[in-house]
């Protein structure tokens, strides 16, 4: 039996890194290696199964075996508890919206789903209300393996250290403080890109062209562009190494106007990377493929207690980006309930 999952192990692993080394912008590529993850498991607890004579493994064994059960029962009110504490955290230290309150929201939904399957039981409901429901946790676990394929594709896109042969080097903006100056997040976009110019410069003596990207928006002084670049001042950055691009509202903007600003100068032909955080870097790397900008991303790093919230964004974006084949998917779906439904109507008749 380890042979088997040994063969399917290595034979997704194969394919995964045949498909990643194609285009690491794929969120298949998460797909696969999230099969490879399973079959490498099962691989382990076979191995473990052969030795289960030795006590060391029956050992381990057990606690896999144990660690899986309390998953089982208490996974889902554990994450429950973390996004309740989470949204409590970020409402703390961020501003209330409604991006920053989707944890709370996915936390509240869970909770009214488990405490109406413990209070209603099943048989107590009209057939046709009891299939209907049933189409909820399909729903879910449809959009949770889709979530988890999303992370999985966006922590291996991250895996390679980036050259130091680059010919630019874009800072995406977003929101600025007080209208005029860079958020903490924003400080890091710049420091990762400026650490990296300062890097490439000392190893090959290349120097990328800097490119701050961002408009300005309807609450903000100035544009974010040029707040990145008065921020890029203070850390040491002279005017002839950067350019500015301050008309860009969205993601996609900044990588087109930014590839607009390198055609202009002759570099059409370059490549480069650009610079976000590194919740946002996958999605920006899809951005950057559609506007034709030859750039891979770099994320520079997040506190902890933003990541939750702003992944779940992230992945709300990335379907909304695939939305037709999603409602496609989940009109399979309602029709099926609905041919249960009839049937069992007319099984009744």
């Amino acid at each position: 039996m380890a042979w088997f999952f040994l063969i399917l192990m290595m034979g997704s692993f194969l394919i995964f890194i045949i498909s990643y080394l194609r285009e690491r912008r794929k969120l298949i590529n998460g797909f696969f290696f999230n099969v490879f993850l399973i079959f490498f498991f099962f691989e382990i607890i076979g191995i473990l199964v052969q030795f289960e004579q030795h006590s060391i493994f029956s050992l381990m064994l057990l606690f896999i075996a144990v660690l899986l059960l309390f998953v089982l029962l208490f996974g889902v009110f554990g994450l429950i508890f973390f996004l309740f504490w989470n949204s409590r955290v970020v409402r703390k230290k961020e501003s209330v919206s409604l991006a920053n309150l989707l944890t709370f929201i996915l936390a509240s939904g869970l909770s009214v789903w488990w405490i109406f399957v413990i209070v209603v039981p099943s048989n107590a409901l009209p057939k046709p209300i009891e299939l209907i429901l049933g189409i909820i946790p399909i729903i879910t676990f449809y959009f949770l393996c889709g979530f988890f394929n999303y992370l999985s594709a966006a922590f291996v896109y991250q895996f390679p250290k980036p050259k130091y042969n680059q010919d630019f080097l874009v800072v995406l903006g977003s929101g600025l403080i007080d209208g005029d100056r860079v958020s903490p997040l924003l400080a890091s976009r710049i420091d990762k890109a400026i650490e990296f110019y300062k890097k490439q410069v000392s190893a090959t003596e290349k120097k990328a062209k800097l490119i701050f990207s961002g408009g300005q928006g309807s609450d903000e002084k100035i544009s974010e562009g040029l707040a990145m670049a008065n921020y890029a001042r203070s850390k040491g950055i002279s005017e002839d190494q950067f350019w500015i691009e301050d008309q860009s509202k969205t993601t996609y903007e900044n990588m087109l106007f930014s590839k607009k600003l390198l055609s202009a100068a002759g570099m059409q032909d370059s490549q480069g990377l650009f610079f976000t955080n590194n919740y946002h870097v996958f999605r920006a790397s899809l951005f950057a493929k559609a506007a034709g900008l030859c750039a891979q991303g770099v994320g520079a790093k997040t506190a902890f207690y933003f990541l939750p919230n702003a992944l779940i964004r992230e992945y709300i974006a990335i379907v909304m980006l695939r939305k037709k084949r999603h409602l496609f998917i989940v009109g399979l779906l309602a029709v099926a309930i609905i041919a249960r439904i009839v049937l069992y109507y007319i099984s009744k008749n």
